[in-house]
């Protein structure tokens, strides 16, 4: 036993012996800065790239074989500009497993690499020459196949550090930075859990970027069949994205496996939740999703998607959305594309939404909610203006806010939008359908058609975010009961009726008082079984003919206000108006109440919310003991109201002179007849007569 322990003892020394020989021999005839300029030269034939290696090589042979390179370019082709470098490099591998084709790489360091990555506009990219070719010209291989012995790979540890790299699109003009780049593994063999540190600084323009990105994983690799395993996967990125600020997003999944051409995430899934601000509104929001991402064709599919989040209400406050569904994400074509159910607040929606495009977004959509509130999401405006040291009312917030249409000029969207039961500006529609184009700057929706207030609506409108903005709409209401709608849309409902309102028109303005004051086109109207509010035309005309004697002689008249008690109902109304810088005009005003016909002319001021009108009245010549003895005496007659003020409290004025006139007329005319009818009754008596003179003449003439 001694002796053999000797043997081994010896034989062993021997190896030793020689295997240092041998490191000696190769260390003392074998330089590796002697194939540099080979290196450099066969690089450049190759990809027209300049490979620098400005230091010495330096080798280790025991008990490691290693190299260091120390700082080491490459160029772009033909050209001196830098496209990678490196400040220092350095590998190690464990010597004796070489020779059983075994390569054990204790250490990898690569330190202050940097890589400059540009994709041009016609779609090339400086690595186009570093990237395999697929022309089509490679034969198949027809040979038999030879069972290959595979390599084993067991690297002990690999450390990248203050690492950067830069990607610019000329052809979108955006840029990505990632700096301070570092990547720390534990061991890498096939069948070995090992972990994966991963942390750097993301920097970006067009969206505009600033994040810092931690990664921590482990992992097993298994290089035979291609196939590895995540566990315990943490991803955290903090900082700012686009008009985003103090944004968290955190990012885990229990397990997640990979191939060369599939990544999966099965449930329960990724989890992700965000945190941020938009301005100095707090939002935040949780995801759930399985995903499914085809690496050859870079689809990411997102199955049993679950978000919730809370949103800033841009009236105050924070909105509750939930959604469920599926979603795809192709980067390739910077194209998303998401089916989703849920609610927001209390309004349920299903909706299919896309995105294309991630520099400068376009929208596609297609969606259906049960109903909704959008005044609860529009700027708030109760909020009460300061007080006001004129005579004239304060306007009202609501019309002094300036309207701001910014976010549509960049809005790049198409779609279609149906609402079962509507609430906006406080106007109530139900079974709303429109189809919405918006692009450089301006929004146009066609068709539009809903149904509100007992009738239905059709039509148009465009709003353009000029400066100042401008809008036009073409409205067709029919069987509506226009009151309600009033008094919903304006509070205040001047009149009242069913029936027909054909609108055509334009607007510019900031405000929307500028836009009254801006309003131009055409407007038109047949009403039915409605009334006039603020006016009592009838008993107007019964107080001013009670009182016709006071005013005999006189130019005086008879005036009051209207209050919300007093109206005039008719059963027919109509007119049409021509409508310039927010006064619309009227001329052809026609209507029917029980003891009236209306007609009038006159303007009404949309921009100040009054009016300067004469209503011309006739008392219904058929009067037969309706509306007093006082309208008894008028009938037949036309009487010119003058109705002007503000819509809430109109002042009407009757003109004594001008009634008493009209009765004087009426009178005389009446007494014209009268006379004209007895000339012609004494004229038949004397025609008789002189008829039966001839006759008897005629008789004694020829004796008959």
């Amino acid at each position: 036993m001694p002796k053999i322990l000797k043997y081994l003892l010896v034989g062993a020394a021997t190896i030793l012996v020689l295997l240092l020989a041998g490191i000696a021999i190769i260390a003392s005839t074998f330089n590796p800065n002697d194939y540099k300029p080979h290196l450099i030269n066969l690089v450049h034939e190759r990809t027209q790239r300049t490979l620098a290696i400005p230091g010495d090589i330096t080798l280790s042979y025991f008990p490691n074989i290693g190299a260091n390179l120390g700082k080491i370019t490459l160029s772009e082709p033909n050209s001196e500009q830098l496209f990678a470098s490196g400040e220092q490099a350095s590998v190690s591998l464990a010597l004796m497993p070489i020779f059983s084709n075994e390569f054990v790489v204790k250490q990898l360091n690569l330190d202050g690499l940097t890589v400059n990555i540009q994709r041009n506009k016609d779609g090339s990219s400086n690595l186009s020459d570093l990237l395999p070719k697929d022309d089509g010209s490679r034969q198949p291989d027809t040979s038999q196949p030879t069972e290959a012995q595979p390599v084993k790979l067991d690297v002990g540890g690999i450390a990248i550090t203050h690492a950067s790299l830069t990607y610019t699109d000329e052809a979108t003009r955006r840029k990505l930075a990632l700096r301070n780049f570092q990547l720390i593994s534990g061991p890498i063999a096939s069948g070995k859990p090992s972990h994966l540190d991963i942390s750097g600084d993301i920097s970006g323009d067009n969206p505009r970027l600033a994040l810092k990105v931690q990664l921590k994983s482990k992992f097993t690799l298994n290089l035979e069949q291609q196939h590895y395993v995540l566990n315990d996967l943490d991803v955290l990125l903090e900082g700012s994205a686009a008009d985003v600020s103090s944004l968290q997003l955190k990012l885990s999944a229990p397990s997640a496996e990979a191939t060369p051409v599939l990544f999966k995430v099965p449930s329960p899934g990724l989890s992700l939740t965000l945190d941020g601000k938009s301005g100095d509104r707090a939002f935040k929001g949780r995801l759930g999703t399985e995903l499914i991402a085809n690496l050859k064709t870079q689809m990411f599919e997102l199955n049993g998607l679950n978000a919730e989040m809370a949103l800033p209400n841009p009236a105050g406050g924070t909105l509750a959305l939930q959604a469920k569904g599926q979603a795809s994400i192709n980067p390739a074509t910077e194209s998303i594309q998401a089916f989703l159910a849920g609610k927001l607040d209390s309004s349920s929606f299903d909706a299919k939404l896309g995105f294309r495009n991630f520099a400068q977004p376009a929208y596609n959509f297609d969606i259906t909610i049960d109903d909704i509130d959008v005044d609860r999401y529009t700027t708030n405006t109760t909020q009460q203006p300061e007080k006001s040291t004129a005579t004239s009312p304060a306007p009202s917030v609501k019309n002094v806010n300036p309207i701001d249409l910014s976010a549509l000029k960049t809005l790049n969207a198409r779609g279609k939008l149906q609402v079962n039961a509507l609430n906006v500006a406080n106007i109530k529609a139900s079974r709303v359908k429109l189809e919405l184009q918006a692009g450089n700057g301006k929004v146009h929706i066609n068709p539009l058609s809903a149904s509100l207030y007992g009738g239905s609506l059709a039509g148009t409108v465009t709003a353009n975010a000029t400066t100042p903005p401008r809008f036009a709409s073409t409205q067709t209401l029919r069987g509506a009961h226009l009151g309600p709608l009033l008094q919903d849309a304006t509070g205040s409902a001047p009149l009242d009726g069913l029936g027909d309102v054909v609108l055509d028109l334009s607007s510019t303005g900031d405000t929307v008082s500028q836009l009254k004051k801006g309003l131009n086109g055409t407007a038109r109207f047949e009403l039915k079984d409605g009334a006039i509010k603020g006016i009592n035309i009838a008993e107007a005309l019964r107080n001013a003919k009670a009182k016709i004697g006071l005013a005999q002689g006189s130019t005086g008249a008879q005036q009051g206000s209207g209050s919300a008690q007093d109206k005039t109902d008719f059963s027919e109304l109509s007119g049409s108006f021509r409508i310039s810088n927010g006064i619309a005009t009227n001329h052809d005003l026609s209507g029917k109440t029980p003891l009236l016909r209306l007609g009038g002319d006159g303007d009404i001021n949309l921009g100040e919310d009054r009016l300067d009108y004469t209503l011309k009245a006739t008392v219904v010549p058929t009067l037969q003991g309706q509306g007093g003895p006082e309208l008894q005496a008028l009938k037949g007659l036309t009487i010119p109201v003058k109705l002007s003020g503000s819509f809430s409290a109109i002042d009407w004025k009757v003109d004594f002179a001008a009634m008493a006139g009209e009765l004087a007329k009426g009178k005389v005319d009446e007494k014209k007849a009268q006379i004209k009818a007895q000339a012609q009754q004494k004229l038949d008596e004397q025609k008789d007569k002189v008829q039966d003179m001839l006759k008897g003449g005629l008789k004694g003439l020829f004796g008959k």
